[in-house]
């Protein structure tokens, strides 16, 4: 379910909090600083302040926060690239 709801969160503006298991949304959330990455293994006193920290950010500019969102869903997830990874994929079966 990683692409649609990684796609669907950010086009809708909200950041994403994902796992590192949760394959190209970790990098995606990184690289485009939309959210955070969290160790499933850790225990939930380390991943709150992480959870914690990005909440209090995005009140503090809720409107930057949902541009940064929409516009890395824009340009990541857009039709055109999305025919072309389809288009990788069937060409390498």
């Amino acid at each position: 379910s990683f692409p649609t709801k990684c796609g669907e969160y950010l086009a809708c503006g909200l950041p994403v909090v994902t796992s590192a298991f949760a394959g190209p949304c970790a990098s995606i959330v990184a690289s485009e600083h939309i959210g955070r990455v969290v160790d499933l293994g850790c225990p939930p006193s380390t991943s709150a302040p992480i959870v914690e920290e990005l909440l209090d950010a995005v009140m503090a500019d809720r409107n930057d926060w949902r541009r940064r969102c929409r516009s890395a869903a824009e340009r990541i997830y857009n039709s055109a690239m999305l025919a072309q990874r389809l288009t990788e994929c069937l060409a390498a079966i």
